[in-house]
């Protein structure tokens, strides 16, 4: 379960916000899309006077934060030492030598892969071995009976039109140097919000902020892209009737 919340609306009072906070701690969210609340030209909001102080909204915003974090720990928690079947999608960020994807469940998993490109678009049962907030971390199981389900199961994939095209998109995406470079600016773009709101220079955070939604729209529109995504919704159907059959063995 995931939500956006917006924090430091004009005239938010303490209660107001506490209420936000409760709401987080009744739903416990796996995550939630957080911003500090920016006047949009044109809107009623962006005319209204403001009582609440930068600092306060920023103090309430890494308030949210860490209770997001927590409940979204507490879930991924559950995870420890099961297997979850997950879909390949690439060398994480951080490590080449260690391979990410998702669960059936849209759990963001990495895991030790030797840095196998021939997994990417591949279903791969992992084994969880750690929880944090936002990722799992594990390795890949090794059960006879589950590698030899999914031994058949990729069989049948190697045969699906709609996985070939998958993979094959996958593989176009990882091998293009303008959506690498168009992922490149916009974490560039991410760590400066980030630094601009912890310097408190909030005309750099708006412009900057401003910056990384254009770009952003751009590489969700990409051709590539853009029907990664719509394949990826046909995948995730996939993933869940994998995972009905392998809860069977």
């Amino acid at each position: 379960i995931t939500t956006d919340i917006i924090v430091g609306f004009p005239n938010e009072t303490y209660e107001q916000f506490s209420k936000t906070l409760d709401l987080v701690k009744y739903c416990k969210f796996d995550s939630a899309f957080t911003f500090i609340f920016s006047p949009r030209p044109g809107t009623p909001a962006a005319k209204m006077s403001d009582t609440v102080s930068l600092e306060e909204k920023k103090r309430r915003f890494k308030e949210l934060i860490a209770l997001v974090a927590s409940h979204a720990k507490e879930r991924n928690m559950a995870y420890l030492g099961k297997t979850l079947e997950v879909l390949v999608e690439g060398p994480s960020k951080r490590c080449e030598a260690i391979l990410s994807g998702y669960s059936e469940n849209n759990k963001l998993v990495n895991f030790k892969g030797k840095g196998d490109k021939s997994l990417i678009g591949q279903i791969v049962p992992v084994k969880i071995t750690r929880a944090k907030s936002w990722t799992l971390e594990g390795e890949v199981a090794v059960d006879k009976e589950v590698k030899k389900a999914v031994d058949e199961l990729k069989k049948a994939f190697d045969r699906d039109e709609l996985i070939q095209e998958y993979r094959l998109l996958a593989n176009k995406i990882a091998e293009s140097s303008e959506i690498q470079t168009l992922e490149k600016e916009l974490k560039e773009l991410q760590q400066k919000l980030c630094n601009y709101l912890d310097q408190n220079l909030k005309e750099l955070y708006e412009e900057t902020k401003e910056k990384y939604q254009e770009l952003k729209k751009v590489y969700l529109e990409n051709p590539l892209v853009n029907n990664y995504q719509v394949l990826k919704e046909q995948v995730d159907e996939l993933l869940k009737e994998v995972n009905e059959i392998l809860s069977k063995l």
